[in-house]
C-alpha cells in the first residue's frame, strides 16, 4: 500500500541521521528539517523548517543531486485499486549460479505484479512482495508467470491477512 519512500503513518518523513549533511551549524539541520518534512508536507515545507520557499527548493535540488531524495512518489491504495491481495512469496531457485540469478532478476524486474524483490540469505534465495486482485489471481500467476521462470526450484507464500504496520521511510536513529 505504501509507495512513497520515506512517507510515514503520520505524513511525514522519516529518515536516518545523515553523515554527510547533519553537521554542526543551522545549515545542516536546516537540510535534515527539510529532508523529515518534504514529502509528507508538500508546499508546506518553508514553514516547518523557518525557511523560505527559495531555500527550501535549494536544498531539495542539492539533496537529491547528492543522492540522499531519490524521487518523489505517490502513496495509493491498493485495495481501491482491486490489488488489495497482498503476498510474500519466498523463491529457491534450482540451483545458484550468476548467470541463472542475473536471468531470474531479469525476469522479475519485468513483472509486473513483483512491487519488490530482495536477495536473501538462509533457506530461500528471494523474498518478492506481490500485489494481485484476488487468490485466485495469484495462484494463475504462481502457475503461469512464476512458474514459466526455469531456474524456480520452489515458493512458499504467505499471505497478509492484516498490515499492523507500514512505512516506507527510514527511522531517524539518533
Amino acid at each position: 500500500m505504501c509507495s512513497v519512500p520515506g512517507l510515514g503513518s503520520d505524513g511525514f518523513l522519516e529518515i536516518f541521521r545523515l553523515g554527510g549533511v547533519h553537521e554542526a551549524g543551522a545549515d545542516s539541520v536546516g537540510d535534515e528539517g527539510v529532508l523529515q518534512q518534504v514529502v509528507g508536507a508538500g508546499a508546506g515545507v518553508g514553514g516547518k523548517v523557518h525557511l523560505s520557499t527559495t531555500p527550501v527548493f535549494d536544498r531539495m535540488r542539492r539533496l537529491e543531486q547528492e543522492g540522499y531524495i531519490r524521487r518523489y512518489t505517490a502513496e495509493v491504495d491498493a485495495e481501491k485499486l482491486g490489488q488489495g491481495f497482498l503476498v510474500f512469496c519466498s523463491v529457491k531457485l534450482r540451483r545458484m549460479g550468476r548467470e541463472i540469478a542475473k536471468d531470474f532478476v531479469g525476469k522479475v524486474k519485468d513483472i509486473p505484479e513483483v512491487a519488490e524483490c530482495y536477495n536473501i540469505s538462509g533457506e530461500y534465495d528471494y523474498l518478492l512482495k506481490i500485489y494481485a486482485p484476488d487468490m485466485h489471481y495469484y495462484n494463475d500467476f504462481l502457475i503461469n508467470t512464476l512458474g514459466a521462470i526455469e531456474s524456480l526450484g520452489s515458493v512458499r507464500s504467505s499471505f497478509v491477512m492484516n498490515a499492523v504496520k507500514t512505512s516506507c521511510g527510514l527511522p531517524l536513529v539518533r
